[in-house]
């Protein structure tokens, strides 16, 4: 058998040696210019997305946080004209009364009578200037309104003993029947709702 000869070419060994090392220095040398652009682009898309969502979820939580408030407020009238009824003073009752103007705001009052010898109807009614108990302005990005076509938007409405008796009024003081509302809504209607209240005194939001 013809014996297996070895060489060593010290020139060749140092070329692949290098040139491997070369190549292992390139493939992590970092991204090419079109994988930098494709990253970039998806990173602005997500972040769109994000911005997007979490403008409109913190709109969603003002305004159902506002609106379960709202409904509070009004209940808290009727629960002070149940609780504070005494026949012989002036006062005829609580109620919550709108402003829709700006800075839009709505306001716990106390319903006193103009005329002690009047019975208390929303005619006799007057707010004093130690009536209001609570104020809450609206706060940046919600609004209260009427909704189109609808035009039993509650202006004022009020809680007489003992029943209690509830009136309505709209802006003008003109009687609304059976029912009134007050639409709640965020900034660019995303989302929007009514809190209604009706002359029985059933509040439904």
């Amino acid at each position: 058998m013809k014996p297996r000869s070895f060489w060593y070419n010290e020139e060749e060994m140092v070329f692949q040696e290098t040139g491997s090392k070369n190549r292992h220095h390139m493939s992590a040398d970092g991204f090419s210019l079109i994988e930098l652009l494709v990253v970039m682009g998806v990173t602005v898309i997500l972040s769109t997305i994000m911005i997007a969502y979490n403008s409109t979820s913190r709109q969603q939580i003002a305004y159902s946080v506002e609106r379960v408030k709202l409904a509070q407020v009004i209940n808290r009238a009727k629960a002070r004209t149940m609780n504070a009824f005494e026949p012989l003073i002036d006062t005829c009752g609580y109620g919550v009364r709108f402003t829709y103007t700006s800075p839009q705001k709505y306001e716990l009052v106390r319903y006193d009578a103009i005329s002690t010898s009047t019975p208390c109807t929303f005619s006799n009614f007057q707010v004093k200037a130690d009536g209001v108990v609570e104020s809450y302005l609206l706060p940046t990005g919600l609004s209260i309104g009427a909704v189109a076509g609808n035009s039993n938007l509650i202006g004022q409405l009020a809680f007489v003993p003992p029943d209690p008796k509830t009136y309505l009024v709209d802006g003008s003081g003109n009687t609304l029947l059976p029912s009134g509302y007050v639409n709640l809504s965020a900034a660019g209607g995303s989302v929007s709702g009514t809190i209604t209240v009706s002359t029985a005194g059933l509040i439904t939001y």
